[in-house]
């Protein structure tokens, strides 16, 4: 147990409750200062792990509720966990959203079109847009992360 600033010493699991929403706190506002500075991907590669801590440690400290009491662990856990779960599906649904916009268009459709007129047919070829080199902005949250990837190759 260690010493709280009021002097009343804390279990683990009021530590990880509390850990819990300070780490969604401190990977909004790193990915916030990384974007300010135009540095997206450090921003997004900073706050998914964090998230990920954070809401672990959620969940460590709701499971040691019947231990230790609902006392400084009930709320702090349960915010935690909420916070840290919608920005994670924010998080994986902006990268799902920007993978599909950087796949090439030629997984969906084949390069080559065959054009019927009347009895002979001629094959001309239709090239699908190029969404790697240049793809619509993302919205955030995961986007630039698989962007950035995308581009490399």
């Amino acid at each position: 147990m260690a010493a709280g600033t009021d002097g009343v010493s804390r279990t683990r699991a009021q530590t990880a409750a509390t850990a819990s929403w300070i780490c969604f706190l401190v990977a909004g506002l790193g990915s916030a200062i990384a974007r300010s500075n135009r540095l997206p991907l450090v921003g997004d590669a900073l706050a998914f792990p964090l998230m990920l801590t954070g809401l672990g440690a959620g969940v460590m400290a709701l499971t040691r509720l019947k231990a230790e009491g609902r006392k400084r662990i009930l709320l702090p856990a349960a915010v935690g966990v909420m916070l840290n779960a919608l920005f994670l599906s924010v998080f994986v649904t902006n990268c799902n959203a920007a993978r599909q916009r950087v796949m090439p268009v030629s997984e969906l459709m084949s390069p080559y079109a065959a054009v019927m007129t009347g009895s002979s047919s001629t094959a001309i070829c239709v090239s699908p847009p190029n969404y790697t080199l240049h793809p619509p902005p993302g919205v955030g949250l995961g986007a630039d992360f698989v962007r950035t990837f995308a581009r490399r190759g």
